[in-house]
């Protein structure tokens, strides 16, 4: 529990500043951190070497189906990384399977070169949109044909601006001002979630909180 001026926050656990990306994982088995380590393996090539760990143990009897979109949320428009001549779309998925992690990792570096950046006052790759990684499995069992399927959102934030600070101008201000709006349209609904009181959930303010909503309400975890 951490108390201050005003309000009190409790953590289920708090880690210190020389904890690696490795002992983090193997602690919560979450997506946290960052998307991509260059010192070392990140976070999600770890979870996609679980994942197809845990598939390649199972029983020979069940099938698995594994797509993956990758995907950002500039100027509140939702644009497919993995291929850029499609702007303002609803979801893509790939339709290939991803066999291998190594796979994977290919189509991580690909869609991050086609993100958004731009230089600011307060870092020079600032990042103008939120992305996600979106890893869709499917289960099925040969015999009893019983089903079962699972997504995992992997999501990349773009961090919230003060215009004072970083200088923005024209397009790269526009930019700022839709990053900012969309944080706090996810600020509103994480609010009206864990209030528990309102019958209204406000996912229908932005793009991100649309796409985000299985992962946010309902049969799912989120960190």
């Amino acid at each position: 529990m951490i108390g201050g001026k005003g309000k009190s926050y409790a953590f289920d656990r708090v880690f210190p500043t020389n904890t690696t990306q490795e002992q983090v994982y193997n602690t919560c088995a979450k997506q946290i951190g960052k998307l991509h380590d260059p010192h070392g393996m990140g976070i999600i090539p770890r979870i996609a070497e679980d994942i197809f760990n845990h598939i390649f143990a199972m029983d020979e009897n069940l099938e698995f189906h594994i797509k993956v979109s990758y995907f950002e949320i500039y100027m509140d428009k939702i644009r497919d990384l993995l291929d850029v001549t499609k702007t303002n779309l609803a979801v893509h998925e790939d339709k290939n399977k991803v066999p291998y992690v190594k796979e994977v990792m290919d189509v991580i570096d690909e869609g991050k070169a086609n993100r958004h950046v731009a230089v600011t006052n307060m870092n020079e790759h600032s990042s103008r949109s939120h992305s996600i990684f979106l890893i869709n499995i499917k289960q099925e069992h040969v015999e009893t044909e019983q089903k079962l399927c699972g997504k995992l959102y992997l999501v990349d934030l773009a961090g919230s601006e003060k215009v004072s600070k970083t200088g923005a101008e024209g397009s790269v201000l526009d930019e700022a001002k839709n990053i900012n709006k969309s944080l706090s349209s996810l600020g509103n609904v994480i609010s009206a979630l864990a209030e528990g009181t309102k019958t209204h959930v406000p996912y229908r303010d932005s793009k991100m909180t649309r796409i985000l909503q299985d992962s946010l309400g309902g049969n799912c975890r989120t960190t």
